[in-house]
């Protein structure tokens, strides 16, 4: 018996809502309610398309948000549809496992968006509040990225990070916990790296966000602060 297909979302609708609230705003909205929403929805087929709808518009809204050089544009949209198209194959049942492809594309994504989004940050000469979510949505989308490179750490390496669910599998979620957990540096300890290279990789994560949050982030807080009101 075949899935039912995935719905994809409205790409003139994303547009809309951009214009309306923001590019970055809109984006780091969706972001957390994907976050936010998916170990609740996981389980239910009907409802697990929601996360999906979600991760799409991920996809393409952030295609929107980071309208940069022509080439990283096209090539954003490619990986998008190219992750669209995918998701539709798993889940009518035509392909036995796209897991890893999946998470591959996602990665590229995710690099290609952290990119543009921080050229387009450092390009800005007055600091908007939607330039600081530009700052917030590519924090997201730097645990997320983190997260997919622990994914294929795992992937490669089998045992490399000590207290995943058994039959952890292509699920993404345990691997987003884990690095927002290490890029925070909250270091709950449930979840920890056994391996040479997932130590590695989890000191460059928490070293990485705490420089972000120091310097970035706390700059462009700083600046918007003193900026006078009329000018925001």
């Amino acid at each position: 018996m075949l899935k039912k297909p995935l719905p994809l979302p409205d790409i003139h609708h994303i547009r809309h809502l951009h214009g309306r609230i923001g590019r970055f705003r809109f984006l780091t909205v969706v972001m957390v309610a994907m976050i936010a929403l998916r170990p609740f929805l996981e389980g239910f087929f009907t409802l697990s398309l929601v996360t999906d709808v979600l991760f799409l518009l991920v996809f393409f809204s952030g295609v929107y948000a980071v309208k940069g050089e022509r080439g990283a544009y096209r090539l954003g949209w490619a990986l998008a549809l190219a992750f669209a198209a995918l998701r539709v194959l798993d889940l009518s049942g035509w392909l036995a496992r796209v897991g890893p492809f999946e998470k591959a594309l996602v990665l590229l994504f995710l690099l290609l968006a952290l990119h543009n989004i921080y050229r387009q940050i450092q390009a800005e000469e007055r600091v908007t509040m939607d330039l600081i979510f530009a700052a917030c949505c590519s924090y997201l989308l730097l645990g997320m990225a983190w997260a997919h490179a622990y994914y294929f750490l795992e992937w490669l390496q089998p045992g490399s990070l000590k207290g995943l669910e058994p039959a952890v599998g292509d699920d993404i979620s345990e691997f987003t916990y884990y690095s927002f957990v290490t890029l925070t540096t909250m270091g709950y300890g449930d979840i920890l790296p056994v391996t040479k290279q997932a130590r590695s990789l989890a000191i460059l994560e928490a070293v990485t966000g705490q420089l972000y949050i120091a310097i970035l982030i706390g700059r462009l807080v700083g600046a918007y602060v003193g900026e006078p009101r009329g000018e925001k």
